[in-house]
């Protein structure tokens, strides 16, 4: 499936506010927990809920507008 595809599934993907918001949760989730935050845990930890579902606030759609956002379209088609 085509990443536009998947947009006009998931309209909140267009929504930055909401991509932040998601973004900051994983970010502050890795802080938390006292691992090193990178791109590439940030990246891990939204495919990991795209494939095992909701965690800490995050929700698999969410992830996956995350991942689209930032431009992961291979691990936001993991769980579909």
């Amino acid at each position: 499936m085509a990443q536009q595809e998947l947009k006009k599934e998931m309209p909140h993907t267009k929504n930055p506010d909401m991509i932040a918001f998601t973004v900051g949760r994983i970010t502050l989730q890795l802080m938390q927990s006292g691992v090193e935050v990178s791109t590439e845990q940030i990246h891990w930890r939204l495919a990991d809920i795209v494939r095992n579902g909701h965690q800490g606030g995050v929700t698999p759609e969410m992830a996956k507008g995350a991942l689209l956002a930032l431009g992961d379209l291979q691990s936001a088609q993991r769980r579909s």
